[in-house]
């Protein structure tokens, strides 16, 4: 311990002159001085001033407000936000495109009770109940407008109204 004391009392000293340099330029009132190195450098480049000059800046608040899609901020209130925007000097019209309804089917109305095997054609036949009445299909029967697409043991592919659906057997 007793050789590190010099060091000590070394960085107790560069500690002080690095603090005392932070406050000398926060407390400071911008005159000119030694340790400021900037001025200087501005001085090499041959001009005869040797204050730098102050940029003036000027916030423009007139711009649109992302969370509010229909308003501008104007100043201290806010103004309505036009639905035409102006792109230089075109007008831009927004085009809003109609979504149609997709309306949805209720397949509940048909449901498929299995095949039927008929040993002299060699033909299976497919139960299906429509609206609560029994009807024995082939592929491609179209009973109360349910058209039957394929069919096999589980389940019948069906079309109604351009859309198709598959029904599994209950």
């Amino acid at each position: 311990m007793k050789g590190n004391k010099p060091m000590t009392y070394v960085l107790i000293a560069g500690v002080l002159m690095v603090w005392g340099l932070v406050f000398y330029r926060v407390f400071s009132d911008g005159t000119e001085s030694t340790l400021q190195t900037s001025n200087t450098l501005y001085k090499a480049s041959n001009t005869k001033s040797s204050s730098f000059a102050k940029d003036n800046f000027e916030l423009l608040l007139s711009y649109r407000d992302p969370f509010l899609s229909h308003q501008v901020r104007a100043g201290n209130g806010f103004a309505s936000f036009p639905s035409e925007q102006r792109v230089g000097s075109a007008k831009v019209k927004k085009k809003v495109k109609e979504v149609v309804p997709v309306v949805a089917i209720d397949w509940s109305f048909i449901s498929y009770l299995g095949l039927v095997a008929n040993k002299v054609q060699n033909k299976n036949i497919g139960l299906v109940v429509i609206n609560n009445k029994e009807y024995m299909v082939n592929e491609g029967d179209c009973i109360e407008n349910v058209t039957i697409v394929k069919k096999s043991k589980d389940s019948i592919n069906v079309s109604y109204n351009k859309e198709k659906k598959w029904i599994k057997r209950q």
